[in-house]
C-alpha cells in the first residue's frame, strides 16, 4: 500500500496484495498482539528446527523474519522427505498463502498461537508467470489457500505427506508457541505516551508490501518503515480497502509531516497497470525522510502529534539494520 517515490521502473509502485512466502504469498488481515510477542522480550531462533509430525522429525527451517518469509520455499524443485520450513508470525492472525513461482506441490500446515492446526492445504503448482504479466495480475488470478482461523504459524512440508501421515484438522503439533512467539521482529514506538508494537520493513520487499491487503489492523500495531538513505518519498494507496495513517520522520527520528491515507478505487478490469499507478494519490514526505511508521486509520487524530515532535525508538540502531 506505500511506496517509496517513483524507484522501482521509474513508477510510482506500491505494495503488493500479498506477502510471498513459501513459493507462496501471505495477507495477515487481523488479529491482537500476543504476550509473547513485545520487542523487548525477543529470542533469537536457530536456523533449523525439529518437529514431530505423528511421531516423524521434520527438520524444519525456521522463517521468522519478514524477509525469510517472503522468500519462503519459492522456486524449490523438490522438499526432501523429513525436512520443510516452519514460518513464525508476530501475531495469531487470518493467513492466506498462494503458490507463487513453485513447481511442485507443498502441504501447508496452519497452526494457532496454541500448537493447534487449524487448516490444511495440499497447494497445486500454478502456470507460470505469463510473458509481460506484471505482479499485480499474476498474483491475482492464483488460487488463495486460507487458514480459516486466526494461525500463528504454519509449516509446509513435501506434497502430500499430511494424507500420508493422517495429520488431521484440530489436531495439536508439538512446538514451543511460548517461545516461539517470542521470536517476533515487532519494534516497540512510543509515539506520545502510547506504545506502539510495529512491523519491521528494512529491506525492498518488504518496504514495498507494507500493509496492503489488510481489511484490519489492531489498534497498538502497525508498520515502521527503515530506508538506508534520507530522501524525499511519497506513498500511495495501492490494494489498500481500508484507510491508513502515516507519520514521515527524518534521519532522528523527528515527525516531518503526516496524513490520513484514505483507500481508492480498485484496478478496473482492462485498466493497465501505468494507468492504475498513476491515479492514486501520492503522500508526499515534506521532507529528507529515513521513516515511516503506518497506523490505522484515524489514530494520529488520538495523539497530539505535531511535526517536529520526537517518536521514542532507536535511530540509529534501527538505520544500521535498513537495506
Amino acid at each position: 500500500m506505500a511506496s517509496q517515490g517513483r524507484s522501482m521502473m521509474g513508477k510510482l509502485i506500491g505494495v503488493v496484495a500479498f506477502l510471498a512466502v513459501a513459493g507462496a504469498i501471505v495477507a495477515s488481515i487481523s488479529g491482537g498482539l500476543t504476550d509473547g510477542s513485545k520487542a523487548n522480550e525477543r529470542v533469537v531462533l536457530a536456523p533449523t528446527m525439529t518437529v514431530k509430525l505423528k511421531d516423524k522429525p521434520f527438520k524444519l527451517e525456521v522463517a521468522a523474519t519478514n524477509e525469510a518469509r517472503i522468500k519462503g520455499m519459492g522456486g524449490r524443485t523438490e522438499i526432501p522427505p523429513g525436512t520443510g520450513m516452519l514460518f513464525v508470525f508476530p501475531r495469531a492472525q487470518r493467513l492466506s498463502f498462494l503458490m507463487r513461482d513453485c513447481p511442485i506441490p507443498i502441504d501447508v500446515l496452519f497452526i494457532d498461537a496454541t500448537g493447534r492446526i487449524t487448516a490444511i492445504h495440499t497447494m497445486q503448482p500454478e502456470e507460470p508467470r505469463r510473458p509481460d504479466e506484471d505482479d499485480y495480475a499474476y498474483d491475482a488470478r492464483l488460487k488463495k489457500y486460507s487458514s480459516r482461523f486466526p494461525a500463528q504459524f504454519a509449516i509446509e512440508i513435501e506434497g502430500g505427506m499430511a494424507a500420508k501421515l493422517g495429520i488431521t484438522e484440530g489436531e495439536k503439533v508439538a512446538i514451543d508457541t511460548a517461545r516461539l512467539s517470542k521470536a517476533s521482529e515487532l519494534e516497540r514506538v512510543r509515539i506520545g505516551s502510547k506504545d506502539f508494537y510495529l512491523e519491521l520493513a528494512a529491506s525492498d520487499p518488504v518496504r514495498m508490501m507494507g500493509l496492503s491487503g489488510r481489511v484490519e489492523i489492531a489498534e497498538d500495531s502497525g508498520m515502521l518503515f527503515v530506508f538506508p538513505d534520507a530522501t524525499e518519498r511519497h506513498f500511495v494507496m495501492r490494494d489498500c480497502p481500508i484507510p491508513i495513517d502515516i507519520i514521515y520522520l527524518d534521519a532522528s527520528g523527528k515527525v516531518l509531516s503526516f496524513h490520513e491515507m484514505l483507500p481508492e478505487p480498485p484496478r478496473a478490469p482492462g485498466e493497465s497497470p501505468d494507468a492504475y499507478e498513476n491515479r492514486l494519490k501520492p503522500y508526499p514526505s515534506n521532507g529528507l525522510m529515513q521513516f515511516a511508521i503506518e497506523l490505522r486509520g484515524g489514530t494520529i487524530r488520538t495523539l497530539g502529534l505535531q511535526p517536529g515532535a520526537t517518536i521514542g525508538m532507536d535511530a540509529e540502531r534501527l538505520k544500521r539494520l535498513a537495506r
